[in-house]
């Protein structure tokens, strides 16, 4: 199975709804203050969304996100953002060495709308697509938020 990787409108991708016979529909939600989380963390680092893509399905001329349902979310909110709350955070950025890496990435993602999609082929059946997303769903370690801090 080959898998192809390609970054994707926001507009073309669709989250999971259940739109999709045998799919059921994205069973995580994320609220207030972990959206507001999340969306700085996608403003803070954009690169990572490289590193982390969606996994799509296409349906009907467009695509469904099977993961990375939330990233999704964070970007629409990245790119929607006003162009004064945009200089606020282009303010507070100015100071850090990797600004200009980090302006051309969050500007990128501002201008295109786009997100990096790991496509899944039309040949994956229902079954590997249920096994995707309930692997993406599924914490199997502990976190050591001690480790994690230093």
């Amino acid at each position: 199975m080959e898998i192809v990787t390609q970054s994707i409108p926001t507009l073309k991708i669709w989250p999971n709804t259940g739109q999709i016979a045998g799919i059921p529909k994205n069973p995580r939600f994320i609220r207030d203050e972990r959206f507001a989380k999340l969306v700085r963390s996608i403003i803070d680092h954009p690169e990572m969304l490289e590193l982390r893509e969606c996994l799509v399905v296409e349906y009907a001329d467009e695509y469904v996100a099977i993961a990375g349902n939330m990233r999704l979310r964070g970007v629409v909110e990245v790119s929607s953002m006003s162009d004064d709350d945009f200089a606020v955070i282009i303010e507070e950025k100015q100071s850090q060495d990797n600004f200009n890496e980090w302006l051309a990435a969050i500007s990128d993602l501002r201008t295109n709308k786009s997100i990096p999609c790991k496509i899944i082929p039309r040949t994956a059946s229902i079954e590997q697509i249920k096994a995707y997303i309930i692997k993406d769903n599924v914490g199997f370690g502990q976190d050591d938020w001690d480790a994690l801090a230093n």
